[in-house]
């Protein structure tokens, strides 16, 4: 394409060392990219790598030439970040700051949401959900048979226990309540905690519900999305915290690493909703 044609530009960005002085003598070591340090070969040289990269959704050209290992661990679960950074990077439909919504829903779509439950100590998180149309998957030069669900995740609400008051679940459930009022609302599902009587509550209202426990399978259907570039969802720090946090523990399961500055309330609601998308997507 010209020069000046819209979406014709991408961005590369990196680190580098700066190095000022060595601490031990006859020791030297320097970080810096391969057109840095080779005179050689430019920057240019490496357009259409890069913009691979950026298809596939890796970071491989970033550390084999810039000297960028990934921000990730052998045990993170997600391991791309900067994928997680563009994939949740949209408005929140809801307003935190004044508790209300943003948006109603489009009567179009069906609505999906996932409800982690907190345990005294934890969050409480509510994420709504919606396929918002089917999107073919390139795979080098060919395209795959089938289409895939694209989904939006279109909100989600935490509601903090302090040491004084623990999550009041009545307001959760007027809250989904007020949801299934605003969206077309298909279903709710649960994490196992506490969430018996809140099940019952909502079907004696009308609004279907169940138990979804999250396992690995339903964490994978979630990186498999985002990796896809079949994912949108809203802007947080405290949600990509949790998400590059994630980690794969020894018996197999996704988890959020040991110490109490770890959580992953939020991711859970968040993989569920996109679970509940895609299983009835493709139902």
């Amino acid at each position: 394409l010209p020069d000046d044609a819209e979406g014709n530009e991408f961005t590369v960005t990196w680190t580098e060392d700066e190095v000022t002085g060595y601490e031990e003598d006859n020791w030297f070591a320097l970080k810096a990219p391969t057109f840095r340090v080779n005179p050689g070969v430019k920057i240019e040289n490496y357009k259409g790598v890069f913009l691979g990269d950026l298809k596939r959704g890796t970071s491989e050209t970033l550390m084999r030439v810039c000297a960028n290992p990934p921000d990730h661990n052998s045990e993170s679960f997600f391991k791309d970040h900067a994928m997680l950074e563009n994939v949740f990077s949209h408005m929140n439909g809801w307003d935190e700051e004044n508790q209300a919504f943003k948006y109603n829903g489009d009567d179009r779509y069906e609505y999906f949401i996932h409800v982690d439950l907190s345990k005294v100590s934890d969050r409480t998180v509510v994420a709504l959900a919606h396929v918002d149309h089917w999107k073919a998957i390139q795979i080098g030069d060919s395209i795959e048979g089938d289409v895939k669900p694209y989904v939006v995740i279109d909100l989600f609400r935490v509601w903090e226990p302090t040491p004084n008051k623990h999550v009041n679940n009545a307001e959760v459930a007027d809250f989904i309540l007020e949801i299934n009022a605003r969206f077309n609302l298909r279903l709710v599902t649960f994490d196992r905690w506490g969430s018996i009587d809140m099940i019952k509550y909502l079907n004696d209202r009308g609004v279907e519900a169940e138990r979804l426990s999250l396992e690995r399978k339903h964490y994978m259907e979630f990186r498999l999305a985002a990796q896809d570039g079949r994912l949108q969802g809203p802007e947080d720090k405290r949600l990509l915290k949790e998400l590059k946090n994630l980690i794969l523990n020894k018996v197999g399961k996704v988890d959020h690493p040991d110490g109490k500055e770890h959580f992953n309330d939020i991711s859970e609601a968040c993989c569920g909703s996109i679970f509940n998308c895609v299983a009835y997507a493709l139902d």
